[in-house]
């Protein structure tokens, strides 16, 4: 018997061992129990279960929502032009239901939001087969299911080899030069996306039900369309996709909404430099950006 429960010990102290390291880890701040390393890079890792754990960063006056476009407006800007407590919940690679979903789960946790701003774009208008917020909100229920998750082993890796071989952290850097990228973006991610899009039809109902929502608890809804390249704007109307948005707008500028378009020709669109891809702004570019949406209105 002695022999029997030596065994399972000694067969059970590696597992221990390995889920005390996880657990010490925390790499998306979910146990909070150590607090040893820098939560600021916890997103890199995951960006969902980081925005749905910072309980921190919910009770804000501005909430911004959205997906990599949106979350390159830095919201310390955002709270520098406004002097209004400001966090970004955009999720890189979102699709509208996974920014609606993250919209509800953050907004029952405020108390304080005065105004709210959702990004979107003609990509973004497509139904969706799968939504990572909802199933990253069911997976953060169970503290013991969340620890042996794939999300949280896999970002635990990820931290532990940075923290080996010091190496600086980043899986979305393209490993090719800037014009190659830019091409490639165009001819192979744009197209195969447009070629597969399909509008979604509820996109509309979603963002009415948010409005209402927002007028009952005085809060102003803002619904932007940052900046694309001429480019890609020009291979979405190639496409018929382009005015899915333009209709999108015009009905909701229709009910009552406020629509911040910069996703438009103009001088800005047209500089291929201003931009890192034909999607993305330059993160340098955020504050110009941000003075964009804040004045849209004043300027019309």
């Amino acid at each position: 018997m002695k022999k029997f429960l030596k065994s399972i010990f000694l067969f059970n102290v590696p597992i221990v061992f390995f889920l005390f390291i996880i657990l010490f880890l925390d790499p998306l701040n979910y146990f909070n129990y150590f607090n040893y390393f820098d939560d600021s890079k916890s997103k890199n890792y995951d960006y969902i279960i980081t925005h749905i754990n910072d309980t921190k960063k919910k009770n804000k006056e501005i909430l911004i929502f959205g997906d990599s476009r949106m979350d390159l407006l830095n919201p310390e800007i955002f709270q520098n032009k406004t002097k209004l407590t400001s966090s970004n919940f955009s999720i890189g690679g979102a699709n509208f239901d996974e920014i609606y979903s993250m919209f509800w789960h953050i907004i029952k946790n405020n108390n304080r939001a005065k105004r709210i701003y959702i990004g979107l774009n003609s990509n973004l208008l497509t139904t969706n087969s799968f939504n990572r917020v909802d199933e990253k909100l069911l997976l953060t229920k169970n503290p013991i299911i969340f620890l042996i998750s794939k999300s949280n082993l896999k970002a635990s890796f990820y931290l532990l080899k940075n923290i080996l071989y010091k190496n600086k952290f980043d899986l979305e850097t393209p490993n090719f030069n800037f014009d190659d990228f830019w091409n490639y973006q165009l001819s192979s991610s744009a197209k195969n996306f447009f070629r597969t899009f399909n509008y979604n039809k509820s996109i509309e109902k979603k963002l009415l039900t948010i409005n209402d929502y927002c007028i009952k608890n005085s809060i102003e809804l803002n619904i932007v369309f940052p900046p694309t390249h001429i480019d890609l704007q020009n291979l979405a109307s190639e496409f018929d996709i382009k005015i899915y948005q333009d209709n999108l707008i015009r009905n909701l500028k229709v009910k009552g909404l406020n629509v911040i378009n910069l996703d438009k020709p103009n001088e800005f669109t047209s500089n291929k430099y201003n931009f890192n891809d034909p999607f993305h702004f330059k993160q340098n570019l955020s504050s110009y950006v941000i003075d964009q949406i804040i004045n849209y209105n004043i300027k019309m």
